[in-house]
C-alpha cells in the first residue's frame, strides 16, 4: 500500500511537471542559493534538510491540527512509530518515499516540509482551531484539510490555465452597521445585476463559484456545524458545507457562507452553526458577531425567495390555507419550510403570532428534495455522480480537474491525485461527466 502510494505521488511530482524519472528540484530556503532535491529511491536532498524544523513541521500538523497518534500515521503510513517520534524529534532524516507519504496523509506540499516556507492554509486551519477547536473532532479535522486541499488544487489547476473564468462580477453596497436591511438590498441587488428576476436560484453552489468563492460540500461528524469560510491569503475565499444536512440546508448554508464572504471582508475564518441559521438568534447577545450572522441569513433568505415575489400572493384567510400556500412557495423555490415563513413574515405578510401558529403545520417532503447538481441526469450518470459528490468533489471541480487533463498540463497520475483518487478508478468519474481518457504509452 505504501509502495503504491510512493509511486502514485512520484507520478504525481514528475510526470506531472513534464520531468524524467530523476529528482525533482524545489527551491531552497530563500536566504539560500542553493538548491534541494527529493529522491525517488534515497535520501530526501541533495543537501541537508533542517531536520529540527522538519520535526516541528510533522509534529504540529500531527498533534495541533489533526489530532492523531503516532500509531494513527504508523498504520496510514507503514512508517514504524518509532521511526515517526524520532523524524518529529529532529534525530531521524526521512527518505524520500517517506516524505511523500507523510505529504500525502497531512494534504500539505512536499515543498513545505523540506523548505523553511509557512503555510497559510495551515494558518487558517490554525485560527479555525484557535476558536473552535472543541467543535471538531479527528475525523472532522481530517475533512478540513482534505477540503482545504481541495481548494488549493483549484486554485493550482485554475493558475495553470490563466486564471478562473470570471462570468459574474458583483460589488456589494458599502455598510459597518451589519444592518439587516443591508443583507435584503444586497440580496435584491445581486438578483438585479445578475438579471434573475424572480426566477428560483437554480444552483446556490454554482452561483458561489461564479462569485469567486471555492466551494465544496464535506460530511461533518458534528450535526451541529452548517459551514465554515476562510478568508486564505493566497486561494481566496473557500466555502465549507456540511454534506451531512438536507440539501436545501445545504443550499442556505452555501448562501449564507456567500455573505460572509461577500460583506465581512475582515472576517478570516467563520464556523456556522445551524442554530445560526434561524430568524432571530435569540440564544446569542446582540454583539458583533449575532448582527453579522443575522446580515448572513437574510441575504440568504432574500436571495432564495425574493421578497418580490410573496408581496401580492393572496395567502387565504384560515391558518390552514395560509400554511399550504407558504408550502406551495417553498417547493416553487426549493428551500425549507421555515425558510419560506421566516421570508413572509419579514415581508410583512405574517405577524409573530401567526409566524408561532404556522411553524409546525407543514414540511417539505424529504422526496421532494433534490440536489441541483445531479438533478435531471439519467440514472447511472446520476448514481455515479452522487458517488462523486459523496467524495466530496464539486462538478465544477471535477471538470476543471479533466480540463487541465486535456490541455495537457497534467498528467494522468497528477489527475489521479486532484480527483482524489487511483488510476483504475478515473474512467467511471470520466463516464459520470462525459469526458475521455487517452492512451498513455
Amino acid at each position: 500500500m505504501a509502495t503504491d502510494l510512493a509511486a502514485r505521488l512520484r507520478c504525481m511530482y514528475y510526470e506531472g511537471r513534464g520531468r524524467g524519472p530523476g529528482p525533482f528540484w524545489v527551491p531552497a530556503a530563500s536566504n539560500s542559493t542553493t538548491s534541494r532535491c527529493i529522491s525517488g529511491t534515497g535520501r530526501v536532498g541533495c543537501m541537508p534538510i533542517d531536520l529540527t524544523e522538519l520535526g516541528r513541521k510533522l509534529r504540529n500538523i500531527r498533534q495541533e491540527i489533526l489530532q492523531m497518534s503516532v500509531e494513527e500515521v504508523s498504520e496510514h503510513t507503514s512508517i514504524p512509530p518509532s521511526d515517526l517520534m524520532k523524524m518529529e524529534n529532529g534525530l531521524l532524516e526521512p527518505t524520500g518515499d517517506q516524505i511523500l507519504i507523510l505529504s500525502d496523509i497531512y494534504n500539505e506540499p512536499f515543498q513545505y516540509f523540506i523548505t523553511h516556507q509557512k503555510s497559510a492554509t495551515l494558518e487558517r486551519a490554525t485560527d479555525l482551531y484557535r476558536m473552535h477547536g472543541d467543535q471538531f473532532s479527528p475525523s472532522d479535522r481530517k475533512q478540513i484539510q482534505e477540503f482545504l486541499l481541495l481548494c488549493r488544487l483549484e486554485h493550482e489547476l485554475e493558475a495553470m490555465m490563466g486564471g478562473r473564468p470570471r462570468t459574474r462580477n458583483y460589488v456589494p453596497t458599502p455598510d459597518k452597521k451589519y444592518r439587516k436591511g443591508h443583507g435584503q438590498e444586497n440580496a435584491e441587488k445581486l438578483r438585479r445585476d445578475f438579471g434573475l428576476g424572480t426566477s428560483p436560484i437554480a444552483n446556490a453552489f454554482h452561483l458561489a463559484r461564479e462569485l469567486g468563492c471555492h466551494i465544496f460540500r464535506r460530511k461533518l461528524g458534528n450535526s451541529k456545524i452548517s459551514g465554515v469560510f476562510m478568508r486564505h491569503p493566497e486561494i481566496g475565499q473557500c466555502i465549507l458545507v456540511n454534506y451531512d444536512e438536507d440539501i436545501y440546508r445545504q443550499k442556505f448554508s452555501a448562501l449564507h457562507e456567500l455573505g460572509h464572504a461577500l460583506f465581512d471582508t475582515d472576517y478570516k475564518v467563520n464556523l456556522t452553526f445551524k442554530e445560526d441559521l434561524v430568524s432571530g438568534l435569540k440564544s446569542r447577545g446582540a454583539d458583533d458577531k449575532y448582527y453579522r450572522e443575522v446580515r448572513a441569513n437574510t441575504f440568504a433568505g432574500r436571495l432564495l425567495i425574493p421578497p418580490s415575489a410573496i408581496s401580492d400572493i393572496s395567502l387565504g384567510s384560515s391558518p390552514e390555507e395560509k400554511a399550504d400556500t407558504i408550502l406551495k412557495v417553498c417547493l416553487h423555490y426549493k428551500v425549507n419550510y421555515d425558510v419560506g415563513l421566516i421570508s413572509f413574515k419579514d415581508a410583512g405578510r405574517i405577524d409573530d403570532a401567526e409566524f408561532q401558529a404556522l411553524r409546525q403545520k407543514r414540511k417539505v417532503a424529504m422526496a421532494s428534495k433534490v440536489d441541483p447538481e445531479i438533478e435531471g441526469e439519467p440514472g447511472l450518470v446520476k448514481q455515479r455522480r452522487y458517488y462523486i459528490l459523496e467524495r466530496g468533489l464539486s462538478p465544477d471541480y471535477v471538470k476543471t480537474c479533466f480540463e487541465a487533463y486535456h490541455r495537457k498540463l497534467i498528467s494522468i497520475g497528477k489527475l489521479a491525485d486532484t480527483l482524489r483518487v487511483s488510476i483504475p478508478q478515473i474512467p467511471p468519474i470520466a463516464a459520470a461527466y462525459g469526458e475521455q481518457i487517452w492512451s498513455e504509452t
